[in-house]
């Protein structure tokens, strides 16, 4: 095997001839990226002045390895870090961050980012590390059981394909990064009761006109603000309800209950049925709501189911999961004694579970009661 497999790439403009060694890294590969999409004239003049970018190879500024013959002149981190910081990568695009802090991991088993190993930055069978030396393997693997071998154009073939992955990934990054913005900027955090006097964190957020549907704000709303329930409005009107799975909640009365009140908002009663109602997935034909049990969330249209937006406003939506969730709240105090006033009772239409444990306590009380 050669010790270097050269690809042509393009930066503002100009063609630029790379070195690689063969079968490159993650790291490598995805400097590749990073320049494509960074670089700049200044960039090629300082580092590419003989008209070529050498990436893990050469001993030039973007090869982290020590010299073969005397072991010395080691680079701190990795070829990924080396280009981001001729780049000033994180400051231009900071949606890479956890590119880099992956591939440098990956590469020196050093986090970049705190003492703690963030996700990103833990190496997994099934991590986009692993997989880049894997797809080289099987490529190689195949052109050798066909009789041939593991040509330039082939690996090239392989490189443009995990060049198109590690920009997909960089791309949700950046999405990400911008869910961020949006719940610094226009998040509202409030605290209300849940199970058993619990203190929950909940966000509300009104997505602009200008954003549209971002699909991390559940996850910038737990990670900025530590939110146990998130509320995301849509600039279509969409309506989403995320909870953190660490708070182990039960969405089952919030399903209920927002079903019953569409269907009160709309004016037409299609399913009265209690149990039907808190059902996951969409309850009745027509509905605005998917309940999606396992996950603890509740979409008023989702990326696989088209909806109608919801007729409730975002207030109303709020004041039922205060309802739903804090399940020590009862009309009146003759509740907590098991007395109910079913139908008589402003709490009896929204069918709660602790308000029909109450009914079911005190008709199995009257029903011994009566022998």
């Amino acid at each position: 095997m050669r010790d270097v497999i050269t690809v042509e790439i393009s930066v503002v403009g100009e063609t630029l001839s790379v070195d690689m060694h063969p079968d490159p890294h993650l790291e490598e590969i995805a400097a590749l990226v990073a320049v494509e999409e960074y670089g700049n004239h200044d960039f090629l003049s300082r580092y590419c002045a003989d008209g070529k970018l050498r990436l893990g190879v050469g001993g030039g500024p973007f090869d982290e390895h020590p010299d073969a013959s005397t072991g010395e002149g080691r680079k701190k981190g990795c070829c990924l870090t080396l280009v981001a910081e001729a780049l000033d990568l994180l400051k231009k695009a900071p949606w890479w961050r956890q590119m880099v802090a992956f591939c440098n991991f990956a590469e020196t088993g050093k986090q970049l980012v705190d003492k703690k190993r963030e996700a990103t930055e833990a190496r997994h069978p099934f991590d986009l590390y692993s997989l880049t030396r894997l797809l080289f393997r099987w490529r190689r693997h195949l052109a050798s059981n066909g009789g041939g071998s593991f040509t330039d154009e082939m690996q090239q073939k392989v490189i443009e394909h995990l060049k198109n992955m590690i920009r997909m990934f960089v791309w949700d990054q950046e999405v990400f990064h911008a869910a961020a913005r949006l719940i610094r900027e226009r998040g509202f955090r409030s605290t209300i009761e849940g199970p058993g006097g619990k203190q929950l964190a909940l966000v509300t957020v009104e997505v602009p006109e200008t954003e549209g549907h971002n699909w991390h704000v559940n996850n910038a709303a737990r990670a900025w603000f530590k939110a146990d329930v998130i509320v995301q409005k849509d600039p279509s009107g969409h309506v989403h309800v995320f909870t953190n799975n660490k708070a182990g909640l039960n969405l089952d009365d919030l399903a209920q209950a927002l079903n019953v009140a569409e269907q009160a908002a709309e004016g037409e009663a299609h399913c009265s049925n209690w149990a039907e109602l808190r059902q996951e997935g969409c309850p009745y034909e027509g509905g605005r709501w998917f309940y999606a049990r396992p996950y603890g969330q509740l979409h008023n249209g989702t990326e696989h189911f088209e909806y109608q937006p919801t007729f409730l406003t975002l207030e109303l939506i709020v004041s039922l999961i205060k309802l739903a969730l804090d399940t020590g709240r009862f009309a009146r105090e003759s509740c907590r004694q098991g007395i109910c006033r079913s139908r008589g009772c402003d709490l009896y239409p929204w069918g709660l579970q602790r308000c029909r444990r109450v009914r079911y306590e005190q008709k199995k009380k009257q029903e011994k009661q009566g022998r």
